[in-house]
């Protein structure tokens, strides 16, 4: 039975940086977004809908 490999242990800390990194990227975009909404509305002519669906564009 030692030849069978331990599938549930992870090689170091990588695992656990991309996590972190990958909420904190999809964090800072939801952020993003909803600060820009304004700013699409005044730049493409957008009505107060059109520019509340950007947030369901991310």
């Amino acid at each position: 039975m030692s030849n069978i490999t331990d599938l549930g242990q992870s090689k170091g800390p990588k695992p656990l940086v991309i996590i972190c990194a990958l909420f904190f990227i999809f964090g800072f975009v939801t952020w993003a977004n909803g600060t820009l909404i304004p700013f699409f509305k005044l730049s493409f002519g957008l009505s107060d809908i059109q520019a509340f669906l950007v947030t369901f564009a991310s």
